[in-house]
């Protein structure tokens, strides 16, 4: 069970790392403030651009979630698999 809940957050994780990384390839909407002065204005975008970054931010953050989750499986099945291996050397035949 733990398993499957550390693929599901790394899912989480990396769909929010693919949203976010294609958002600011595609120019990010909202205003960057830092110590409460305005860097930037926000840019005045078409509408035609607007649903081409729809479909780029989209696209990040299926493959964003899909990289996140497979790298986590990866590292889940090889920790139950040690885990197995682990157990069956742990089981000594006692004779007497």
């Amino acid at each position: 069970m733990l398993a499957f809940g550390a693929i599901i957050i790394g899912g989480a994780c990396g769909m929010f790392v693919g949203w976010r990384f294609a958002d600011l390839q595609c120019g990010g909407n909202e205003r960057v403030v830092i110590v409460g002065r305005a860097i930037s204005e926000p840019s005045s975008q078409s509408e035609d651009s607007d649903s081409g970054c729809k479909l780029i931010i989209g696209a990040g953050t299926i493959t964003g979630s899909v990289i996140g989750a497979g790298g986590i499986a990866v590292v889940s099945v090889m920790t139950l698999r040690a885990m197995g291996e682990w157990r069956k050397d742990l089981e000594v035949d006692v004779q007497d």
